[in-house]
């Protein structure tokens, strides 16, 4: 079963992390959010990336009604900024940074 973090009661949003293995929380981290109608696969040859992957930690999420997150259908707006808040919240609620919100999981 992929990796997800609940950010509602009814969200689980399922996320890749990369390089596979620990969270480095020495490095910097690059989000990626794929365009509409793809996933986080999307992101395939920046995870195959030596120079990525030795230098950042890398984390692709899969929005809502994409990929494997999981959401119900709903006529509520929708963007990248609506996400970003989601993922901060959750990290607020954790009373943590980001970075160790995501390593922790």
């Amino acid at each position: 079963m992929p990796p997800f973090v609940r950010l509602s009661e009814d969200v689980a949003v399922c996320y890749t992390r990369l390089p596979l293995g620990p969270f480095d929380t020495s490095k910097e981290t690059i989000v990626f959010l794929h365009p509409p109608l793809a996933d986080s696969s999307f992101f395939s040859k920046q995870s195959a990336d030596p120079v990525l992957t030795s230098n950042f930690n890398l984390l692709a999420i899969d929005h809502r009604y994409q990929g494997r997150t999981m959401a119900p259908l709903d006529d509520k707006p929708y963007s990248y900024d609506t996400l970003h808040r989601q993922c901060v919240l959750y990290a607020w609620r954790r009373r943590t940074s980001s970075e160790q919100a995501w390593a922790a999981l």
